[in-house]
């Protein structure tokens, strides 16, 4: 709970390297104390980890065909897509048919129409 109370302080002064810190540290929390991922997910987080531009990342959905979700800057997007592939193709080459890669903006949340 403490991290999601200083991820709310973080979103709302706009502190995205902040915010972010907090989103790998839940990436961490899952697969350190929960036991969560697979070897193909824990790759992806631990790349995310040190490369420019993503403030944060972890993975998310349930079972096969999860996916890894990160917070970046979108000036960094063909640097990101261009690093993430090929430290995630080289530790698993037989997926170089089906990896990919997806960049999506947010809205502004949940609003009558």
């Amino acid at each position: 709970m403490g991290r999601v109370v200083k991820g709310v302080a973080a979103w709302r002064q706009g502190d995205l390297k902040a915010f972010g810190q907090l989103v790998f540290e839940s990436g961490y929390s899952s697969i350190n104390y929960w036991e969560t991922g697979c070897p193909e997910l824990i790759a992806i987080y631990e790349i995310m980890k040190h490369i420019p531009g993503i403030y944060g990342g972890r993975f998310s959905g349930a079972g096969f065909k999860g996916c890894c979700v990160g917070l970046i800057n979108p000036d960094y997007k063909e640097q990101i897509a261009e690093q993430m592939t090929k430290e995630y193709l080289a530790l698993f080459p037989q997926y170089k048919d089906i990896f990919s890669i997806h960049f999506c903006k947010t809205d502004d949340g949940v609003r009558e129409i």
